[in-house]
């Protein structure tokens, strides 16, 4: 996955994988340092996904409690509300 930028917020979309991460050519397979870069790369994009679509959940998550406090505000203000019974 990779993110894209739309306006104010990233947006995940699927990428293909990279050649590099899913057909090891004869050198990675000889070559333990290769091989070692090549993962670490993929760990570093994982990373980056992981990082992206935190930051989308964050903003999220803080949208969602802001809206829960507003209408919380909203209904101690309302003097029309009335909690139901609780029996």
């Amino acid at each position: 996955m990779c993110t894209e930028s739309r306006g104010a917020e990233p947006t995940l979309i699927d990428s293909p994988p990279t050649p590099a991460s899913t057909e090891p050519t004869a050198a990675l397979a000889r070559d333990p340092t290769a091989k070692l870069s090549a993962e670490i790369a993929r760990l570093r994009v994982d990373n980056d996904d992981l990082r992206a679509s935190a930051a989308l959940w964050s903003r999220l998550y803080d949208g969602a409690v802001q809206r829960a406090t507003e209408l919380e505000a909203q209904l101690a203000g309302s003097q029309s509300y009335a909690p139901p019974d609780a029996s």
